[in-house]
């Protein structure tokens, strides 16, 4: 199967009946982007023009009804409208202008009976295709014209062009929404799109916010689907510190393109603009919620949070793999203060994985005659040892607490003894047979010990509820659960290196179903491995 392909259609009223049907169709030859042009006139007619083509109101109306769709054939595909200026659609040589795009095209989708009416020379010049064996023809006997047409000819919203449109989001993990947005916009611009897109402080109150893109990121991923679209238009990408971003002041703004829950903020963003001795901006609003969906009780909004949630248990980078032990598969799970590690090693216990806790071996390595007791005897001294010629925790903790270089020197001593301990663990594990071990430990990034690990489990919960747990379990205060965090790596921090993310934020129920994903991924991955 093609990873990327374009579905090449002639602009008329009667091709769009059975355009979910040839979509779906596309789905069994490319596997990842699909790019959707209606703009090849003169492919078909020589001159460049012909009639019963599609109006704006109407192409913009096939967009919206795929984006839109709960076809499962159309979720799993990154579709792309190309989308051209008024002037340049008129135009026979523009239409069939060489386009490049951030994907290479693997493969053209055309109908069979476009066969004897296209110019192919054209058709591969345009897409850069090297000659007729790069194109696939869909039988058109296949797919029925019915339906689709007289919904677009009912459709009455009016879809003016601007000057310049602005649009803002986060732009995570870019969905069918963020292309609506994005498309929809692109589309209603004659010359300059600006896109607004969330900086750190605007997502503080976002579910799973560690799972969010990177800044950078998510605008070089808005940057391509403007370019690959309507690559024309100039583009200003900028990071959105404040909810108006450069709304509030750039004059040349003509429209902004909001969601139907997000329309009261174009609205402020006119009071803001009205202040600033500015004219108001229109309004263009877009209802993301699924057509499927909107007569029932489970309307679902397009939505990047849902993505993320789905990413919960999922493998979001490769594993590393470590090529010391080939027997034994190690999991490395880590995670905050508070964070549910515990119950998700429990978990992966009932499942047939082999737990270490390095907190417990923590423990061990202070007993008295092991070479870290003495080493730790010899730099803090016996004042730290209480009646039974034990170290006394507390005492030491409150050396090292408030003296970072102090806490260094223990951490010197106490880390690499535990590391040995882990290694011997996984040798004994790996004679034994036992396919999967996990190290359960809390310092796992901080004390190196990823370093003998396959892959990296991270558990993750918001820093209120953390805070609400330590209250509950430990007694602690606000402020003392609070300082208790502010000494740990950053959930952030941990998911940059993760493989795989969960969270026991919710029902017991919910972190049950990621564990068991999670885990059943993991021994695909072993299977392949071997």
């Amino acid at each position: 199967m093609a990873q990327t392909g374009v579905l090449i259609l002639r602009p008329y009223r009667n091709e769009i009946g059975r355009l979910f049907q040839s979509l779906k169709a596309c789905s069994h030859y490319v596997q990842r982007v699909l790019y959707v042009d209606f703009n090849c006139i003169s492919l078909f007619e020589p001159d460049g023009t012909v009639g019963g083509t599609l109006c704006r109101q109407e192409m913009y109306s096939v967009m919206e009804m795929v984006y839109k769709s709960k076809a499962k054939e159309l979720e799993k595909l990154d579709i792309r409208f190309l989308l051209e200026s008024r002037r340049s659609t008129s135009s026979a040589s523009a239409t069939c202008e060489r386009r490049t795009f951030s994907h290479n095209l693997d493969v053209g989708l055309l109908y069979t009976s476009y066969q004897n009416q296209i110019n192919v020379e054209m058709l591969c010049n345009r897409y850069g295709f090297r000659n007729i064996d790069s194109l696939q023809f869909l039988d058109d006997n296949m797919y029925s014209n019915a339906g689709l047409t007289d919904e677009l000819l009912e459709q009455d919203k009016e879809v003016k062009e601007y000057d310049t449109v602005a649009v803002k989001g986060t732009f995570d993990r870019i969905h069918n929404g963020h292309r609506l947005l994005l498309s929809t916009s692109c589309f209603l611009a004659m010359s300059k799109i600006v896109v607004g897109v969330s900086n750190d402080f605007l997502l503080v109150n976002k579910t799973l916010l560690e799972l969010i893109e990177p800044l950078d990121l998510r605008m070089k991923n808005v940057t391509e689907f403007i370019e690959d679209i309507k690559p024309g238009l100039v583009k200003d990408i900028v990071p959105l510190c404040d909810p108006a971003g450069p709304t509030k002041t750039d004059a040349t703004i003509d429209c902004l393109v909001v969601s139907d829950e997000s329309r009261n903020s174009g609205q402020v963003v006119n009071i803001l603009r009205k202040d600033a001795n500015l004219p108001e901006v229109e309004l263009f609003s877009i209802d993301l919620v699924s057509n499927e969906d909107v007569q029932s009780s489970n309307a679902s909004k397009l939505s990047s949070t849902a993505r993320r949630y789905n990413d919960l248990g999922v493998l979001i980078r490769p594993p590393k793999r470590n090529s010391s032990h080939s027997v034994v598969y190690v999991i490395g799970l880590t995670g905050g203060i508070a964070s549910g590690k515990s119950s998700i090693a429990k978990r992966l216990e009932k499942l047939g994985a082999q737990i270490l806790s390095a907190d417990l071996v923590g423990h061990s390595v202070y007993e008295p005659g092991t070479e870290a007791f003495n080493e730790i005897i010899d730099d803090f001294g016996v004042g730290i040892l209480n009646k039974d010629g034990f170290i006394d925790r507390k005492k030491l903790g409150s050396i090292v607490f408030d003296d970072s270089l102090k806490l260094q020197k223990l951490n010197a001593i106490v880390w690499p003894a535990i590391m040995k301990i882990i290694k011997l663990w996984i040798e004994e594990i790996s004679k034994k047979g036992d396919q999967v071990c996990v190290i359960e430990a809390a310092l796992l990034l901080e004390a190196g010990w990823d370093e003998v690990v396959d892959e990296i489990w991270v558990c993750i919960i918001p820093e209120v509820e953390a805070i609400k747990r330590l209250g509950d379990r430990n007694g602690l205060s606000i402020d003392e659960a609070k300082k208790r965090l502010s000494n740990q790596i950053t959930n952030k921090d941990r998911v940059s290196q993760a493989n795989i993310v969960l969270s026991t934020q919710w029902a017991p129920e919910y972190t049950q179903k990621q564990v068991e994903k999670a885990w059943e991924g993991l021994h695909k991955r072993i299977k392949v491995s071997r």
